[in-house]
């Protein structure tokens, strides 16, 4: 169950005509498909560096600070390639988007939730 289950359920039962106040409804609906467009571009900035590490020496959680001369040579002259620095500059960039995403998708929820408030208000 993904974390829009209830939004799903709320399309796909018709409940989301329960809501009267459009304005409600239309930041809902644009959270949502915010959201999941947001999912779908951070996958596509995704570096690889995790696997490009792993690939390196895989991560040994009963011994995480046992790496042999050799994997740390391994590591080093993998650290000190040009793929590698690309990969770190395009992961400082991912995180950069990642923020940016956060940051908006924060707003709306804030809109949401001032929404909700007002329209709470309003049948007291």
């Amino acid at each position: 169950m993904g974390d829009d289950f209830v939004y799903e359920e709320l399309v796909s039962s018709g409940n989301m005509n329960l809501l009267s106040d459009g304005k409600l409804k239309s930041a809902i609906i644009d959270y949502y498909a915010n959201l999941k467009v947001r999912e779908e571009r951070l996958i596509v900035y995704s570096t690889g560096i995790i696997r490009f590490i792993s690939d390196i020496r895989p991560f040994d959680s009963e011994n995480p600070n046992n790496i042999n001369q050799y994997d740390q040579d391994e590591a080093m002259a993998a650290f000190k390639t040009v793929e590698f620095r690309k990969m770190v500059d395009s992961e400082i960039s991912y995180t950069y988007k990642v923020r940016d995403y956060l940051i908006k998708q924060e707003q709306m929820s804030i809109e949401i939730i001032g929404l909700i408030n007002n329209e709470l208000d309003k049948n007291k």
